[in-house]
């Protein structure tokens, strides 16, 4: 992990634009907002719709006062430097360009393309996609070493840590420009090889499968989820699925699986939810989270498998499925070594249970378990 002095010696934060105002977006506003940058988020739509995403970065501010992790003046010192726009002219002059589109190859390039007709030849245009390698994003672009990955956790505003990747063709400004934006948010950042899923993401679609695997195998999903929380995971996978959005991980899946070779049974049973209506598998009910009777079922519908009506054990089940995966980006040379890929997991989320997380589970495996599970091991698993 790194964090580089500042361009020029400058250290004044980035003036960033943000490009999207979905989830991500909001949220990665958020980050620059209270870290003194002024940020111009721009916005597909009219005034009204303008008006709408600047009250949804108002709420996440006044939601980190409430936590008492902000403080309102401060809250309302960061609203003043936000300028949202539905004219891309208005990014013109930024030192950064943060995209923050929906996880498609080419709305992303066509976003990358409309940034840089209208910025200078210095700005850094950092992409936070959870998948897709900054060199198939660069391709077309009319200045392609200084398009980078950002890959920003979510909540960006919350986790300390940021994963970054570029490609062999990128200059040493723009990854100048990428420290100083991480070091004006005091982020933590850990460069990954440019490759489909970086770490994270493919550790992800591991752990995500797993979950979802133990609920059609008849595990609530807030047995799930209370498990791995109880661990020590500030939020279930079941709950960042729900957080992230159904669709947007079965698209980040449907995109990334191919790439890496992988199946994922679970995970590729998210598309029939979402194309069924739904939409996560918790609700609201009056308040209070409830797990969604309406999707569980749905999922179980088809093929159950008879595991008795518990299912498997929880945490082992799911925290092998994390860990073999994270050994297989080393194997596959993300990071070097399991000790800092296992960290960059546990960072990256914000591992807080006094166990230790992906980087001690091999020592608190069961002993008939082997630390980390071969390919062919991992095939062979129910």
């Amino acid at each position: 992990m790194g964090r580089r002095v500042p361009v020029n010696g400058d250290r004044r934060p980035p003036t960033v634009a943000v490009v999207g105002a979905g989830t991500l977006g909001v949220s990665v506003a958020h980050a620059c907002l209270v870290a003194g940058s002024p940020v111009t988020l721009l916005v597909r739509g009219g005034p009204e719709v303008a008006a709408e995403k600047a009250r949804w970065v108002g709420r996440s501010l006044a939601r980190d006062v409430g936590r008492r992790v902000l403080a309102a003046a401060d809250a309302r010192a960061a609203a003043t430097r936000l300028r949202v726009t539905a004219d891309p002219g208005d990014l013109s002059g930024v030192d950064v360009a943060l995209e923050c589109v929906a996880e498609d190859v080419a709305a992303k390039r066509s976003v990358i393309a409309m940034v840089e007709s209208v910025v200078d030849r210095r700005c850094l245009i950092a992409s936070t996609t959870s998948s897709i390698p900054a060199g198939t994003l660069a391709v077309g672009a009319r200045h392609p070493a200084r398009v980078l990955v950002t890959h920003y956790i979510w909540p960006a505003h919350r986790m300390p840590l940021v994963e970054v990747a570029w490609h062999a063709r990128a200059d040493a400004d723009a990854r100048d420009r990428l420290a100083w934006l991480c070091a004006s948010q005091r982020k933590s950042w850990v460069r990954t090889a440019d490759r489909p899923g970086f770490l994270i993401t493919r550790a992800l679609l591991a752990y995500w499968d797993a979950a979802i695997r133990l609920v059609d195998a008849g595990v609530a999903p807030d047995v799930v989820d209370g498990e791995l929380e109880a661990f020590g995971w500030p939020i279930g996978p079941l709950r960042i699925i729900d957080a992230a959005g159904m669709g947007s991980a079965a698209r980040v899946h449907g995109w990334l699986s191919p790439q890496l070779g992988r199946d994922h049974p679970g995970l590729a049973r998210l598309s029939e939810l979402v194309d069924a209506g739904r939409t996560g598998f918790y609700r609201r009910d009056g308040g209070v989270r409830r797990p969604d009777e309406a999707t569980v079922e749905l999922l179980r519908a088809r093929d159950r498998r008879d595991t008795g009506p518990d299912g498997p054990p929880v945490l082992p089940y799911v925290m092998d499925a994390l860990a073999d995966a994270v050994a297989d980006a080393v194997a596959d040379g993300v990071l070097p070594s399991w000790e800092e890929a296992a960290g960059v997991f546990d960072a990256a989320f914000g591992y807080a249970g006094p166990a230790g997380g992906v980087r001690r589970w091999p020592a608190l495996r069961p002993s008939d378990r082997r630390p980390v599970l071969s390919r062919r091991e991992q095939s062979c698993r129910w």
